[in-house]
């Protein structure tokens, strides 16, 4: 016989939902056991948070999506087209758009860094910090923004390069398509089998990442072609990302029940399951990381100092890229520097 959650153990399971920024897909399963088997249903008071907190989620996927749509249409009458990465265009792919829980709006948009921020300029719009992929932009009010430049980099100079000619290949394809419901653009599938690997990689190298991204990239995978499938991986081996895909292969069946014939490459049960540790530790985007200490005004350099840290229980496995961090860093800053940005 099946075991009865307790009050406590309900109460863990909302806890541990905020913390990987769950709360509205989860939902579906509580609604399910609250109207079909009373005997699971949790506990009132839990029942009732849990809904107002999706009604405010599903609340405010509504006022992103609007958001999206009107910023899209800014830069096309500024001649830009554009197309939003992640958050509203993922949601897209889930069972219920309006529960996946959103974070700010991240835009990509074509032409040069220079280009896009003389236009940013030229409309009054409000920056905040230019760094090498995109620029914090105060375009709507009460909505988080950032103008990409491009959609993401690799710390190692030869992958990075390999990168950005993925970019560089497939930027049209991004900015044409077109939602007309949604009324913006969104990457295609195989796009975001590279690019969604790449974010999570980066996360989970500087703080950690969360359940959150990993049921990101599960819808993302579920419904890759088998030619995608292909294209990806090799796509992936190029940046030097294997071996972060096959401990993502790992999680997202271990997590997500995902069959192999639909993974992109065989999963590594060593490294995916001190990446399935690291989630349950960190939650999402390491917000919640315990065992290191993070002060509200904390400077740069210790902040460095806590990442060195986590890098060096890192490099055993992904020693291409944590290798490079440092370097990357030193010139990050030496280029912002030069272009006035810091």
């Amino acid at each position: 016989m099946n075991k009865v959650p307790t009050e406590e153990e309900w109460q863990y399971l909302y806890e541990e939902a905020i913390r990987q920024s769950l709360v509205g897909f989860l939902f579906y399963g509580v609604e399910r056991l609250y109207n079909y088997t009373p005997d699971y249903k949790p506990p009132m008071k839990v029942f009732l948070e849990w809904i107002g907190k999706v009604s405010h989620i599903e609340q405010l996927n509504k006022s992103l999506n609007y958001a999206a749509a009107q910023l899209t249409r800014l830069f096309k009458n500024g001649g830009l087209c554009s197309c939003v990465l992640k958050g509203q265009g993922l949601a897209a792919l889930y069972p219920d758009p309006l529960r996946r829980q959103p974070g700010d709006i991240d835009l990509w948009v074509e032409g040069c860094r220079e280009h896009t921020l003389k236009f940013l300029k030229r409309c009054f719009y409000k920056t905040g910090n230019v760094v090498i992929h995109h620029v914090e932009a105060h375009i709507i009010e009460s909505v988080e923004s950032e103008i990409h430049f491009i959609p993401m980099w690799m710390y190692n100079p030869i992958h990075n390069h390999q990168l950005q000619m993925f970019w560089r290949e497939e930027k049209d394809r991004q900015f044409s398509h077109f939602d007309d419901k949604l009324g913006f653009s969104y990457p295609t599938l195989n796009f975001n089998g590279v690019y969604l690997l790449t974010h999570i990689f980066h996360h989970f190298l500087d703080e950690g990442v969360g359940l959150r991204q990993v049921i990101d990239y599960y819808y993302v995978v579920k419904q890759l072609t088998s030619i995608e499938r292909k294209t990806v991986i090799e796509t992936i081996e190029k940046i030097g990302c294997r071996k972060f895909a096959e401990a993502m292969m790992y999680v997202l069946g271990e997590v997500c029940g995902l069959d192999r014939s639909l993974m992109i490459c065989e999963p590594n049960s060593n490294r995916g399951e001190k990446l399935l540790s690291e989630i349950l530790q960190t939650g999402n985007f390491g917000q919640y990381d315990e065992r290191f200490e993070k002060t509200e005004n904390e400077t740069v350099y210790s902040a460095n100092k806590r990442k060195l840290i986590r890098w060096r229980q890192l490099v055993k496995d992904y020693p291409s890229e944590v290798l490079s961090i440092p370097g990357w860093k030193l010139w990050h800053w030496c280029w912002r520097k030069y272009h006035g940005y810091v």
